[in-house]
């Protein structure tokens, strides 16, 4: 729950290496996720105006507005975390330019704000001005700079083709870079790492085979560098994602996570098996006759209950 305020902002795919660990936030992006959903669609689609999520295991809570636009606009959580409030401020056009974070005593502990600049957002520190990030979106190019008291410290560029591909990677930090070149050759897809010196003379090359698709199985297979069979196998069917396979570095099945669907396509069971230790873990997602998320139990026990409000 702890990590809600930044992952319920940023909905992704989400795939877990690690045993899932009750996380409310982790487990809404799952239902989103696997009922094919954003939340921003989610929330206009059924016209809230606010969702409380309550723990069951202990007295906290998280209370999320959204606008008429089905963005976030406020976010509150009670239960010990250091961020208690979020604020978020829009412009006319949709655009985030203000964000305020406030302590457990509502008091404003932090601000920063946004000015854009074509396909590029640039967010300031509101207390001194410095720059802290750099984000530049088009259809070829995604750019993300960090910065600290106005330097760069980090910097990761992502390019792609026409189709949407990514063709490559490339992360700078302490003057160091590392570059990821991406090719496909029929069902597979590889990747030639690069890392350079701060005077651009390279340090260490590789190429290696990532991922594999096989399209009769409706498998695809992943690999790293370090590994001749694949760490994770994902397996699919005419509604989307149904396993992960998980494997550890002796190449044994180390854990895995099956979705089951109700007959709208909408998660309601998620089964968790951990290999190494023999546990199952069933996860259930009940949803009321409107396909709204009322509350995700462990094993039988309830453990998160979602309330809606919605707009008058």
């Amino acid at each position: 729950m702890k990590k809600i305020i930044y992952s319920i902002l940023l909905i992704t795919n989400i795939s877990f290496a690690q045993d899932i660990e009750n996380d409310a936030q982790e487990l809404l992006n799952i239902f989103l996720d696997q009922s094919k959903l954003t939340l921003n669609d989610y929330v206009i689609k059924n016209d809230f105006k606010s969702l409380y999520v309550l723990l069951n295991n202990s007295e906290g809570y998280s209370k999320i507005d959204f606008d008429t636009k089905g963005n976030i606009i406020s976010y509150l959580y009670n239960g010990g975390n250091p961020i208690k409030k979020l604020d978020t401020e829009y412009d006319e056009n949709n655009k985030v330019i203000r964000m305020k974070y406030f302590n457990l005593q509502d008091k404003l502990v932090n601000e920063t704000h946004n000015i854009y600049k074509n396909d590029t957002i640039l967010t300031y520190s509101s207390k001194d001005d410095s720059l802290l990030e750099l984000k530049t979106q088009s259809k070829m190019v995604d750019l993300n700079e960090i910065y600290e008291k106005n330097n760069m410290i980090i910097s990761l560029r992502k390019d792609f083709d026409e189709n949407g591909n990514l063709l490559k990677e490339t992360l700078i930090q302490d003057k160091k870079t590392k570059s990821k070149q991406y090719e496909s050759v029929e069902n597979e897809k590889y990747v030639t790492i690069t890392e350079k010196d701060s005077l651009g003379n390279i340090e260490f090359t590789k190429k290696y085979l990532i991922e594999k698709r096989n399209k009769i199985s409706n498998k695809i297979e992943y690999y790293n560098d370090k590994s001749e069979l694949p760490y994770r196998i994902d397996t699919f069917d005419s509604n989307g994602l149904i396993s992960e396979l998980y494997f550890d570095v002796s190449e044994n099945k180390f854990k895995e996570i099956i979705y089951k669907k109700n007959e709208n396509g909408i998660l309601n069971r998620m089964e968790l098996i951990n290999y190494s230790t023999n546990n199952k873990s069933f996860y259930n997602f009940k949803t009321n006759n409107k396909g709204w998320l009322t509350d995700i139990s462990k094993d039988k026990k309830v453990n998160y209950n979602f309330k809606f409000i919605l707009k008058e």
